[in-house]
């Protein structure tokens, strides 16, 4: 007997036709889309899905610094590790660092790097009031000049891509962090200072007086500062390009510190 033909299958019908709504949920190690996945483990790269983390959004999918991670006791040396993992793996600091940590570990490190500037040269109490208005007024100008600038200037029109105030705090976070430069600053003589393009106190392409390189600590600081930010700025923000053009406003904001350090001599 010839076979019967097969009957070739009905293609679904109804609800099974629509496309299954995307989630946003998204592998935190290789970035692969969750949406409608039944296990625990990523097919892609076999990560232990942390739903928690998978859920949250182009920021909200960052593991968080080591200091971030950390419970109790171990938060004190965890945070010295976030600092050193910020200065010899910047690019590893930038892809996992959140903008909603907690901020006290990275405001406890400027406070105790700026400390351990001022309080050398405080004789008594009353050295130190114009000790604090020396250096303070300056180094708050370039934190909240970054913040506010790097956290306006570089977003993208998406939902999952965070809004402007947790990129300003993500930028505090940075900030506050890096400051940690300021307790070397004793060691190699000063700050950097920057009272026009053309005059500076460590080595710069424009300035009038050729390349110092006798103030080579302040070169090394100011520029390894600026690799800092400049990491920061490429792998977590978009678009990429425009990232890329505001390095050079790093120089700016050191500029700024000088104009509002002199401007606070003026008048206290």
């Amino acid at each position: 007997m010839p076979e019967k033909p097969t009957t070739p299958p009905t293609a679904p019908t109804g609800s099974a036709c629509l496309p299954v709504e995307d989630t946003g949920n998204r592998c935190v190690q290789c970035g692969y889309n969750l949406t409608g996945l039944t296990t625990d483990t990523c097919p892609e790269c076999g990560w232990q899905i942390d739903w928690k983390l998978a859920q949250g959004g182009v920021d909200g999918r960052r593991v968080g610094t080591l200091a971030h991670r950390a419970r109790g006791w171990r938060k004190v040396d965890q945070t010295l590790l976030t600092v050193l993992e910020m200065l010899f793996t910047p690019w590893r600091f930038a892809r996992q660092v959140r903008s909603d940590e907690a901020i006290w570990p990275s405001l406890i490190v400027a406070t105790l790097c700026y400390l351990s500037m001022i309080l050398p040269d405080v004789s008594g109490w009353k050295d130190l009031l114009p000790e604090i208005l020396n250096y303070l007024p300056p180094i708050s100008a370039v934190i909240l000049g970054q913040s506010l600038v790097f956290a306006t200037m570089c977003s993208r029109p998406s939902a999952d891509w965070p809004r402007w105030y947790a990129r300003f705090r993500l930028w505090l976070i940075v900030s506050f962090y890096s400051t940690c430069f300021v307790a070397s600053w004793r060691s190699v003589g000063e700050p950097p200072l920057v009272s026009s393009p053309f005059s500076t106190n460590f080595a710069w392409p424009l300035d009038s007086t050729g390349l110092v390189w006798r103030e080579l600590g302040v070169t090394v600081i100011f520029y390894w500062w600026w690799i800092i930010l400049a990491a920061v700025l490429i792998i977590r923000n978009r678009p990429r390009w425009l990232a890329g053009l505001l390095i050079p406003l790093v120089f700016l904001f050191a500029w700024l510190g000088y104009a509002v350090g002199e401007r606070t001599v003026e008048i206290f």
